[in-house]
């Protein structure tokens, strides 16, 4: 014997249905996928494409130079300071005070201001980044680093002369990485950016769930249709 289907079981797959779309296609967004690394040759093993910024040439020997108010932009990338007082953002030549700059014999160093932020924005579909981080006065200062993807990472610089690398492969493009100190002046050098060589996608808990609370409101669905149509 066939029963009919009544108009509220009808809304009733419906809502169910549109609930189910909605956990499956609404919320499958991904969470990038973010590696941290501290030594070079493991970040360089990861990565391919790589182009550094090395900062020389960009300050007078023994000097400095002021790119406060319009920034510096160097193979695509643009730095930006950003302090309390106003975009405090120099380079710096270590010959200028090598007591403070001379960071294993680096000729030049970006500069920015105590407790301030030194922001890189990237070229488009940049998954690489690293770059040397140090600290003048007071040395190892810790660093808050923050992503574009959202991410955000403490890393303590080392002390003088010696400088600490840090870098990140993602899986998603990187649209921009700030530094910024806590008890120092930042200061980067060797700043890279490329192409992370592997990468993997991590799912966002609330995608699982909805795919899993989806895939449970289905087998529902299907057992009242069966259930209808005896």
């Amino acid at each position: 014997m066939q029963r009919s289907i009544s108009s509220s079981l009808v809304l009733g797959f419906a809502t169910t249905g549109i609930t189910t779309l909605a956990l499956l296609f609404g919320t499958n967004s991904a969470q990038a996928a973010i590696v941290q690394f501290t030594d070079l040759a493991s970040f360089q093993a990861n990565t391919s494409g790589l182009t550094t910024i090395d900062f020389e040439g960009l300050a007078p020997r023994g000097s400095y130079e002021n790119y406060s108010i319009t920034g510096l932009t160097n193979s695509g990338v643009k730095f930006t300071g950003l302090s309390s007082y106003y975009g405090y953002l120099y380079v710096m030549d270590s010959a200028a005070a090598p007591i403070y700059y001379d960071w294993g014999g680096s000729g030049a160093v970006l500069l920015g201001d105590y407790n301030g932020t030194i922001t890189a924005t990237l070229p488009s579909g940049v998954t690489a980044i690293g770059s040397d981080i140090m600290s003048v006065i007071s040395y190892a200062s810790p660093f808050n680093i923050t992503l574009s993807t959202g991410e955000k990472f403490n890393l303590n610089s080392l002390n003088y002369p010696d400088r600490q690398f840090v870098g990140f492969t993602s899986d998603t493009a990187i649209a921009s990485i700030s530094f910024q100190t806590m008890a120092g002046w930042a200061e980067l050098d060797n700043f890279r950016f490329g192409t992370a060589s592997t990468a993997t996608s991590v799912p966002e808990p609330f995608t699982i769930i909805g795919t899993f609370i989806g895939g449970t409101a289905a087998f529902r669905m299907s057992k009242k249709l069966k259930s209808a149509r005896k």
